[in-house]
């Protein structure tokens, strides 16, 4: 029976002509190897996208299936998920609390909601799609606010026909259904993801606000959230033991959406951004957590947190940067764009696995600051005056040097912001683009498809350049490149 429904699918994509049948081959006998249906042998194998596996499942899904609605507690009943005496337990506190069946379930530690969005998926014969991989633009946005997203645990991935596709936690929600089914004037075709999925997928595309946080000036205080943290007996947390790997993504989503934890990291970088703090750092020590922030170059003590608390701390972190929130072996960078009494911050973010944990580090680039002009730097005026004199060469090399934030980026930008002109071409390569300037032709370094700024700055070269602007010169092969390109007529500008 397996056999004939991997079949089906990977006919499907064949008639499509989105994979051949050498690529169908493959994909059978490897989701046969592993016990896996075939849409994610194909993914997992690259030949389709997400996207076009919710194509497939909106196609398959016939309207009067919609319908056919069977209870959830049936479902899981049928699926062997609970016993028979577990539902009665679950409907007869239902009959009290007036509480969904599934939060119910959950809460008596019956099932997961891991195990709930799979017995769906299998009844209703669907696919689970990862809609944490989707980007979507402004108009599914408005039709579907963060709120209601937040409020029903669904993500729009797009439209079809006039219909809006919905990714849903629980797709048996018909409240949730109607509610959005009128509120946007669209027909729902619903399919399904896992809850922690979908908050990826919110977080990622609706960036987060951290006015909704108590992080207003008058609100932050660590002394009082320090004391609230403390008494953390409302937290079912297990702390991380070295290269113990037993908490599941259902886990760490769970306890980084504690409210204690979403309001300790927004408050976090809400007072970051007030002091004016250029870097976060949150340093897992033997006893406890460590956070100090880079103010004027120098790192200061903030605040201490429960060792315990670690684990949900980084992986709130990783929700809202998009990173494997069950990677914690190996370092992840990864960046997000957060909303700070009406300014918009762009964060960097680097994780380190040390030895009691994983450190992390935190770059924050506040855009609605703009660019220094060099004359308000604050230099003597006579280096200012040398500085300037240089920039009228038309050729050589401009290093600016000094430890971690000392002001050697905002001294770059000063530099570029002075020099550009719509008579030059003005071209720079950096690793990550912290400010976008008018004028300028950017380029960002992405070491993962071999965009380094060795193999970018030989084809800048080709790019008939006046300036150029390198983030850092680490390496001799970059160093070459660029004393090369000052030497053919060039002006270059690096760290």
């Amino acid at each position: 029976m397996q056999t004939k429904n991997l079949e089906k699918v990977g006919e499907y994509f064949l008639r499509k002509n989105k994979i051949t049948q050498e690529q169908l081959e493959h994909a059978l006998s490897v989701a046969k190897e592993k016990k896996i249906k075939i849409g994610e042998s194909l993914l997992e194998l690259g030949y389709i996208t997400n996207k076009d596996l919710t194509e497939m499942l909106l196609d398959r899904l016939k309207p009067q299936e919609l319908g056919k609605r069977r209870k959830l507690g049936e479902i899981l009943l049928s699926a062997g998920k609970i016993t028979e005496e577990q539902l009665k337990h679950a409907l007869e506190i239902q009959q009290v609390k007036k509480q969904r069946i599934g939060e119910i379930l959950i809460s008596l530690g019956y099932v997961t909601r891991e195990q709930i969005t799979e017995a769906l998926a299998e009844k209703l014969q669907l696919d689970i799609v990862t809609c944490s991989d989707y980007t979507i633009d402004d108009e599914l946005k408005r039709l579907v606010p963060k709120e209601m997203a937040k409020k029903h645990s669904v993500f729009p991935l797009g439209k079809k026909n006039g219909a809006l596709i919905l990714a849903m936690a629980d797709p048996l929600n018909l409240n949730a259904i109607n509610e959005i089914t009128f509120s946007t004037r669209h027909k729902i075709i619903p399919v399904i993801s896992y809850d922690w999925s979908i908050e990826l997928a919110i977080e990622g595309n609706y960036g987060i606000s951290l006015e909704s946080e108590d992080t207003s000036e008058e609100h932050i205080s660590f002394g009082a959230l320090q004391a609230e943290i403390y008494d953390h007996k409302d937290f079912d947390i297990k702390e991380y033991k070295g290269d113990d790997t037993s908490i599941n993504v259902e886990t760490l989503y769970m306890q980084s959406n504690a409210p204690k934890i979403v309001k300790l990291v927004a408050m976090l970088l809400a007072d970051a951004n007030k002091k004016r703090a250029s870097d976060i750092h949150i340093e897992p020590r033997a006893k406890y957590v460590q956070v100090r922030f880079r103010i004027d170059g120098e790192l200061q003590n903030i605040f201490k947190y429960p060792k315990e608390l670690h684990d949900a701390v980084v992986s709130r972190i990783k929700i809202i940067s998009k990173l494997d929130i069950t990677n914690r072996r190996t370092s992840q960078d990864g960046g997000a764009t957060v909303i700070s009494r009406g300014k918009t911050i762009d964060l960097r973010i680097s994780t380190l696995p040390i030895v009691y944990g994983e450190k992390v580090v935190i770059r924050l680039l506040d855009q609605s600051r703009g660019i220094v002009p060099l004359e308000k730097l604050a230099m003597p005026d006579y280096i200012e005056k040398a500085i300037i004199e240089m920039f009228k060469r038309p050729q050589g090399m401009f290093f600016v040097t000094g430890p971690t934030g000392s002001g050697k980026t905002t001294t770059l930008y000063a530099c570029l912001n002075h020099l550009r002109s719509e008579t030059r071409n003005v071209i720079s390569i950096e690793n990550p683009v912290e400010y976008k300037l008018e004028g300028i032709s950017q380029s960002q370094v992405d070491e993962a498809v071999g965009r380094t700024f060795a193999s970018i700055l030989r084809s800048v070269l080709r790019q008939d350049p006046d300036i150029i602007m390198v983030g850092e010169v680490r390496d001799l092969e970059t160093a070459e490149i660029a004393i090369k390109g000052a030497l053919t007529g060039l002006l270059l500008l690096s760290t």
